[in-house]
Formats: structure tokens, C-alpha cells, sequence
């Protein structure tokens, strides 16, 4: 007996993670990102309805904008 395949469509939301998949990303609670939107200081969000989702290149360029150099002891003193 051979196994069926099933073939998923492509959704619009293939690209984009839920509040619960970008915790699990960033490995932080799903409060912290509610914490975040209400501050505007985390990734860019889109709002559908009450869900929230993060689209993957917004957050990639997020997460690459929160670079700092590494302070040493010495600057991190003066």
C-alpha cells in the first residue's frame, strides 16, 4: 500500500512567524514581544484582525540593526 502524499499550498503567511513562533526564534516569552509592541521597540509587526504576526526579513533586519560594538571594561568605566 503506498503512502499518500499531500502537497501543502503556499499560504501568505509562509513568510511571516506568529507571536508564539518568534518567542520560540528569539528564545523570549511571548510577553516580552507584547512588552516590546506596546514600547515600540521590538521588530516590526503586522496586524490582522487581533493576530499579530512578524514578518521573517523585518525581523532578520531587526536583529541585524541591534548590533553594538562590545564595550570594554575601560569604556564601559568612562
Amino acid at each position: 500500500m503506498e503512502a499518500e502524499t499531500t502537497e501543502r499550498k503556499p499560504s501568505i503567511l509562509d513568510e511571516y512567524w506568529d507571536e508564539a513562533g518568534l518567542a520560540g526564534e528569539l528564545n523570549v516569552a511571548q510577553i516580552t514581544l507584547a512588552r516590546w509592541r506596546m514600547q515600540r521597540r521590538g521588530p516590526p509587526v503586522t496586524h490582522i484582525g487581533r493576530s499579530v504576526f512578524y514578518k521573517k526579513s523585518s525581523v532578520k533586519a531587526w536583529v541585524a540593526a541591534q548590533e553594538r560594538p562590545a564595550q570594554t571594561l575601560r569604556t564601559a568605566i568612562a
